[in-house]
């Protein structure tokens, strides 16, 4: 079995996110802890950027009068008297606003300092370094183009989309999260129906994360194919001119296009109907949250101020929260590329003598060698 058969055979099953996490650690070797770092930081971003939406309640609360209170009565001393109270919290949502986008660019530094292309850096090198000392016979079962697909496509996909990803994840689910958390202070009704939709996700996470896997998993092996099936033609291009015999070559790359395309249109074809009803699921969930407000707010237990400020915040996570499951796919794209990459350091490398030896004669025999190839069948050499 060659190392591309062994990732296919491995990967029927989702694998956890924890895993996940842990492959890319590994993978980020000496940087693993800056990167750490980095991912942690976006979360805490997006946290305090779900505390500053969550400031306009109060600040919405302080600066709308109440609904009983006619314009005649509104004098000016009292607008000034509702300023002053809604300025810390304009203040607030500020320095919460300013706070979240510097530590979000400096946690994005990894990206921007190089750091990241440094990680991919060293692991193309011990990628390098593993086909060098792994075993010829082994090495041959790989094609050239799906080995450049590991080295150079498959670091790609795992390394410069990750902190783009969990920026995208945090602010999907980390915002949300810390801003239904603090309106609770303020009304734990509309609080408590805000954090409920995330419960009605968990499932069609998991329902989507399974099928998103094997595709992502069957178009990375389809990708690779046809990368193997372009290098061998374009390397080839010059014999098989001189021979007559491009064309025929040519329609075996067209097959292998012509797969390709289809697990892209079976992807998207497949994925559309349960996106829309994700994010569906979604929509109708922030609605109810908006009707149930509504209801309280007509019955007059609900301050309008307060729900204007939930209406400005739900329209805010609607979106992220409706492409959260697409979102996600992008992590099995991550996942595939690293288990290709961990099959191929895993491969044991050939025995080296240390120290080498140089020999002094010339009279070196070989006597009675049987050969057989590791993938079975007769002896090639026997006695020799």
């Amino acid at each position: 079995m060659n190392v591309t058969e062994s990732v296919d055979t491995a990967v029927e099953s989702v694998t956890p996110l924890r895993q996940t996490w842990q492959r890319l650690m590994r993978s980020a070797g000496p940087h693993a802890a800056a990167l750490r770092r980095s991912i942690a930081g976006l979360g805490l971003a997006a946290a305090l950027q779900g505390l500053a939406l969550a400031c306009m309640a109060p600040l919405f609360v302080a600066l709308l009068p109440e609904a009983g209170d006619m314009p005649s009565r509104v004098a000016s001393s009292a607008a000034d008297a509702r300023w002053r109270q809604a300025l810390p919290w304009l203040w607030a949502l500020t320095a919460l606003g300013l706070a979240a986008h510097v530590l979000r660019w400096r946690a994005q530094g990894f990206d921007y300092t190089g750091q990241m292309a440094e990680v991919g850096h060293r692991l193309r090198l011990r990628l390098g370094e593993q086909l060098r000392r792994m075993p010829l016979l082994q090495l041959q079962d790989k094609r050239t183009g799906e080995v450049n697909a590991v080295v150079l496509g498959n670091v790609d996909e795992h390394l410069n989309h990750a902190l783009i990803v969990f920026n995208l994840l945090a602010q999907a689910v980390i915002t949300p999260l810390a801003a239904g958390l603090a309106l609770l202070a303020w009304d734990w009704r509309l609080g408590l129906a805000m954090l409920l939709v995330f419960p009605a996700l968990a499932p069609l996470y998991r329902w989507r994360r399974r099928a998103y896997a094997r595709g992502m998993r069957a178009l990375a092996q389809a990708n690779a194919r046809c990368s193997g099936d372009v290098l061998e033609y374009t390397q080839g291009l010059p014999v098989l001119r001189a021979a007559r015999s491009a064309g025929a070559r040519a329609a075996h790359l067209q097959q292998s296009f012509a797969r390709l395309e289809q697990l892209q249109a079976e992807s998207q074809r497949k994925g559309s109907q349960p996106n829309v009803l994700i994010a569906s699921v979604v929509e109708v969930g922030l609605l109810l949250v908006m009707a149930a407000g509504v209801s309280w707010a007509v019955q007059g237990s609900l301050n309008v101020a307060v729900l204007a400020a939930v209406a400005v915040m739900l329209a805010r996570f609607a979106e992220p929260l409706s492409s959260f499951i697409s979102f996600t796919s992008t992590l099995d794209l991550m996942e595939t590329a690293l288990e290709r990459i961990e099959a191929l350091l895993a491969v044991p490398p050939l025995p080296q003598l240390s120290p080498g030896q140089t020999p002094l004669r010339f009279d070196i025999a070989f006597e009675g060698i049987d050969f057989a190839y590791a993938s079975g069948g007769p002896k090639v050499l026997s006695g020799f």
